[in-house]
């Protein structure tokens, strides 16, 4: 299983998260939540994925 986090954007224009086998698919205008979500999740359970997964949401240039 890779650990290795990838975010791109589908044919469709959506973007997509994933890790290993995991991965999750929402709207553009979602992504930025989606991050701030993640950091809060990093607050709370202190789990770096959540954390990187924030960070590479950030760093997908806008579409």
């Amino acid at each position: 299983m890779s650990s290795k986090i990838t975010v791109q954007r589908t044919a469709e224009g959506h973007v997509q998260v994933s890790k290993g086998t995991w991965s999750d698919t929402f709207p553009e205008e979602r992504r930025l939540s989606w991050a701030d979500w993640y950091e809060g999740m990093h607050k709370t359970y202190a789990y770096e994925g959540y954390q990187e997964m924030a960070k590479a949401l950030r760093a997908l240039p806008p579409s």
